[in-house]
């Protein structure tokens, strides 16, 4: 008799871990963390060719604004995720009433009123208001000018990175940081198109004109090829001038990651496209840091030899 309360106790207690678990990898990857991930790690990417040391409450208040963002957005979109991600919109549809981002949002402006400058706080205010409105107030333009959303929602994240950045260690506006706001505008634009291809049928029947919409899947993928590549000039171009460290050479593995990525969205139904893929683009931006910290092994052990 003990045995078996015992045996149905570990079960229990087995099958709690289990959904504790499911809830866990749900929230991180259909909650927004995952994405928002990226933002701190981008701020890392910046700050090591900056040669800056990056303090924490910046990363987190990257963190938190991306966050924000992305959570807004996730619970707006839920009847059109039913369709194009059926998974993500049961998750937060069970979730009735809750809206965490109000939550986020409480933590980001004691985080801006404890660490941040003046400058600080009004580039991520304004920033993270201009993303979140994008589905309110700005949503309408996009069915008039082609490609308006794509350009716009990738100039918030390189600009929320970047000037955020600079307004927080109050840096000069040179040449180096330009060619960084290039590369990082330039990579998200690829991830932001990347994005749409699977919300084709939908962008179009509300008269969207992002620009998988407005080109078609065989021509976006092209176009998306085409960026992958040319998203390194201007970290070429930085290391040619000699304003950006060689070792962010090492970033260009990239281009083979986003290669295989892309190409898998080519010939694949819109609605049959894996989520998987999704996920691998939101990964790529946590790679960065380390990317850079393998190169810059690299070539300090080449001048050691």
């Amino acid at each position: 008799m003990s045995s078996n309360v015992n045996g149905e106790s570990v079960s229990r207690g087995y099958a709690h871990m289990l959904r504790a678990g499911a809830f866990l990898r749900n929230e991180i990857v259909y909650g927004g963390h995952l994405t928002a991930f990226g933002a701190p790690m981008k701020v890392l990417f910046m700050a090591t060719l900056m040669e800056i040391r990056v303090d924490l409450p910046l990363l987190l208040i990257a963190y938190l604004a991306t966050l924000i963002v992305y959570s807004a957005d996730y619970y707006r979109s839920i009847e059109k995720d039913r369709l194009t991600n059926p998974n993500r919109a049961a998750f937060l549809s069970n979730r009735a009433g809750i809206r965490p981002y109000l939550f986020y949002a409480a933590l980001l402006l004691a985080a801006l009123a404890l660490f941040a400058n003046q400058g600080l706080i009004i580039t991520i205010l304004v920033l993270t208001l201009l993303g979140v409105m994008y589905s309110t107030a700005f949503k309408g333009i996009t069915r008039k000018v082609p490609g308006f959303k794509n350009a716009f929602t990738s100039g918030i994240w390189a600009s929320g990175v970047s000037f955020g950045l600079l307004s927080y260690y109050s840096l000069p506006l040179d040449c180096a940081f330009v060619l960084l706001f290039l590369f990082l505008f330039m990579r998200s634009l690829g991830n932001v198109i990347f994005f749409d291809l699977k919300d084709v049928e939908s962008d179009a029947s509300e008269g969207l004109k992002t620009l998988p919409v407005m080109l078609g899947r065989v021509r976006t993928v092209r176009l998306l090829q085409a960026m992958n590549a040319l998203s390194f000039l201007p970290l070429v171009a930085g290391i040619l001038l000699g304003i950006i460290p060689q070792y962010a050479l090492f970033m260009t593995a990239l281009a083979v990651f986003t290669h295989y990525n892309v190409g898998r969205a080519s010939g694949v139904e819109a609605q049959h496209l894996g989520y998987m893929y999704y996920m691998l683009a939101d990964l790529e931006t946590i790679f960065w840091p380390a990317l850079l910290a393998l190169g810059k092994a690299a070539f300090s052990l080449r001048a050691l030899l």
